[in-house]
């Protein structure tokens, strides 16, 4: 489809979608939806200062502190180890003693001591496995409150993907724009392990794009009109973690974002990949 064929389908498909779209799905908004500037998480995920508090602010302190425990829980396991491996040496010397050169006796004095350190290292190892699943425990607490799910959208009057953290914008859709589920879920402010994805708008294709590199088009540029932050996504790969596969099609004019690699791979249907957008959470525990 020509890119005259896409506006003139637009037009007569929904003249009020295009209206809308060609402002973006902001358009209309009072002063509490305007976005923020960069850096800042603006209203663009419909959050506030204090809920941002509430969820954000602390998380790497959160993280250090999930990550001192499991220090302090491990040496409490290794200090329980040595101590009960220095009884079964303790006993093992005890046993020996009492068997006055009875070699039959020392040798069972040996069995003893291995089975001895044996249920110890197996209770270390119970330890350490429960030290480290207090600190996931830990840190899906801390990681819980600042996550956002990323909301994903298709509008085929305009042929335009739009993805967006403020289910109060489109909801379950609305404006010429279906809703096709959560792509994944976005910090919900800056923090150590994450960058601003900046979101764009082109009213004269009718394209919605999204950028973690503020030097591709800055404030706008080209066309495009800058509309805030909409989301932080991971800057490197971890556990449950994906790449927000970026995308672009000439033919359509459209962006478009999936962490399933299996959709699109390394291009097909028009689109050609362009890279990653950063990482989104593939859950809210496990990271």
């Amino acid at each position: 489809m020509t890119l005259g064929n896409k506006t003139l389908l637009g037009f007569l498909a929904l003249i009020t979608v295009v209206a809308l779209a060609c402002a973006g799905p902001d358009d209309g908004a009072d002063s509490e939806g305007q976005v923020g500037a960069p850096g800042d998480f603006g209203d663009t995920l419909g959050a506030t200062a204090s809920a941002l508090s509430l969820g954000c602010e602390f998380l790497d302190a959160k993280l250090a502190d999930c990550d001192s425990s499991i220090l302090t829980c491990q040496g409490n396991c290794q200090a329980t180890l040595d101590f009960e491996l220095a009884i079964c040496r303790g006993q093992y010397f005890d046993c020996i003693g009492r068997c006055t050169g009875n070699w039959g006796c020392i040798y069972q004095c040996g069995v003893t001591k291995e089975s001895c350190e044996s249920t110890a290292r197996s209770k270390y190892s119970m330890c350490t496995g429960n030290c480290s699943t207090k600190r996931q425990q830990c840190r899906d607490g801390a990681y819980g409150p600042c996550l956002r799910p990323l909301y994903r959208y298709w509008n085929p009057y305009i042929m335009d993907h739009f993805y967006t953290a403020n289910w109060g914008e489109l909801g379950s859709g609305s404006s010429g724009y279906a809703w096709e589920g959560v792509s994944g879920y976005a910090l919900a402010a800056k923090t150590s392990q994450s960058t601003p994805l900046y979101r764009y708008w082109n009213g004269a294709i009718g394209d919605h794009f999204y950028t973690t590199s503020w030097s591709e088009l800055g404030g706008g540029g080209n066309g495009w009109s800058y509309e805030g932050i909409a989301g932080y996504v991971f800057v490197s790969s971890g556990s449950s973690r994906a790449p927000f596969y970026r995308y672009w099609n000439p033919t359509a004019t459209d962006h478009f974002y999936t962490t399933n690699w299996n959709e699109v791979g390394n291009g097909n249907y028009g689109w050609a990949l362009e890279g990653t957008a950063g990482y989104l959470a593939t859950s809210t525990t496990g990271l």
